[in-house]
């Protein structure tokens, strides 16, 4: 009985944890007659680096020229954000809650700062040097018909055009299907 009470009490902590956020904001971008950026982060497993090294990036692009405005969207990695004016005059990001089409988007950016952190340490335990050319969540990629029963996939990709992102799954396994466009579809990413 205690056990059970203790670890009742863990996982109301952890869940509570987990729903707070924490609202984190650019400081130099005023100076530049530009709003600041804010953005709301609840996961604890997102690096505090991750954070101001986003929102040091934000300022950068904002001291080098580019202006953002409400409404607008902005790629960040593979994500789709779109920037909402706030009450008190800042821009706030949002990303889509990868559940609803069309987009919706909600005020929080822990899964655009977690997949891309996952794509660039992925990218660079190949590669160090590598340049990163993301796709868009709006593009597609093309996979074979086996696509969630692959054991040994080929991942490639060829130059992007507009909503083709390049990228293609194949089945390694199936030299003769491999061959066939029919075996092969393009959905969303």
């Amino acid at each position: 009985m205690i056990l059970r009470s203790l670890f009742g009490s863990l996982l109301s902590l952890c869940i509570t944890q987990a729903a707070v956020a924490d609202t984190y904001a650019t400081t130099k971008c005023k100076q530049f007659g530009h709003p600041e950026f804010q953005i709301q982060v609840t996961s604890t497993t997102i690096p505090r680096v991750d954070i101001v090294w986003f929102l040091n990036g934000l300022e950068e692009r904002v001291a080098a020229g580019e202006r953002f405005k409400s409404g607008e969207t902005m790629q960040v990695g593979w994500m789709l954000t779109k920037l909402e004016a706030t009450s008190n005059g800042t821009l706030k990001i949002m990303e889509p809650d990868m559940k609803s089409v069309p987009i919706q988007f909600v005020d929080s950016i822990d899964s655009t700062l977690k997949q891309l952190r996952s794509q660039k340490d992925t990218v660079e335990s190949f590669s160090p040097s590598q340049s990163l050319s993301f796709p868009s969540l709006q593009q597609s990629v093309v996979v074979h018909r086996n696509y969630k029963k692959i054991q040994h996939i080929l991942f490639s990709r060829i130059d992007p055009k507009e909503l083709d992102s390049g990228w293609w799954l194949s089945d390694l396994n199936d030299d003769k299907g491999s061959q066939d466009p029919k075996n092969f579809a393009k959905i969303s990413l």
